[in-house]
């Protein structure tokens, strides 16, 4: 009598992929995914790795940063296969407000700044009095892409704003300080030219850098871009800023 069997031997390295939570999209985290399989012997219950030298039954793995990750799976003999993939889309660095400034024109209040993203973009702005950094779902957000802002904050009665910015994922910026200018310009009256003469000149001048659009008055009530007024007749003139 004789008696047989069928050895079948396993010598092949299992396959796998990784698949990204989210790919395509921006986000501030992702979850990689191992996906794994084996024809002949079958991959091992504890056949998973992220480093591989530590093997367990987890297939799947937090992520914050972008880069290159590789898994590693065991099949049920030992062989070993990898697969990597590369994560692109995370941005975890938080925006940048680069100059900001307060301005007065025609009596309105203004706000305006510069930022800047990197990766997902800018998605909003967000104005306060105290430099609490606000929760990016928070009320008090303004929607806005934009690089370069100017809003309107005359419903602000204070002298200090604290700017935030926020990209498409939530990260939000450092505050960026801007102090209202509440020290009103002053300003010299001149005429020329000295001595006698028919007609004079008199000329505004200020030193002040923050000037409005249409800062000179030689009634108090009337204000234009003109710093100049001929006159004819002596008296005292008074020239406001």
């Amino acid at each position: 009598s004789f008696s047989s069997d069928t050895i079948i031997l396993d010598t092949t390295a299992p396959s796998c992929t990784i698949s990204q939570e989210n790919a395509d999209v921006w986000t501030n985290s992702k979850t990689i995914t191992i996906n794994a399989n084996d024809a002949t012997s079958g991959i091992s219950p504890n056949g998973y790795s992220f480093d591989g030298s530590n093997y367990s039954s987890v297939v799947a793995k937090y992520i914050s940063e972008n880069g290159t990750y590789t898994a590693y799976v065991k099949d049920n003999v030992g062989n070993i296969g990898n697969c990597s993939t590369t994560v692109s889309k995370i941005d975890s660095v938080a925006p940048v407000i680069s100059t900001a400034s307060y301005t007065d024109v025609s009596g309105v209040s203004y706000l305006s700044y510069t930022a800047s993203d990197d990766s997902s973009g800018l998605s909003g702005y967000y104005i306060s009095t105290d430099n609490t950094t606000p929760n990016p779902n928070a009320s008090g957000w303004v929607s806005t892409t934009e690089s370069n802002v100017i809003t309107n904050v005359e419903y602000l009665s204070t002298n200090a704003y604290y700017i935030f910015v926020k990209d498409q994922v939530g990260n939000v910026s450092a505050y960026f300080l801007v102090g209202r200018d509440t020290i009103p310009p002053t300003c010299t009256l001149t005429a020329t030219p000295e001595g006698q003469s028919a007609i004079k000149t008199l000329t505004i001048t200020s030193n002040d850098t923050d000037l409005a659009d249409a800062p000179y008055s030689f009634d108090g009530s009337s204000y234009s871009t003109t710093n100049k007024k001929d006159i004819t007749v002596n008296g005292v003139y008074t020239g406001n800023v």
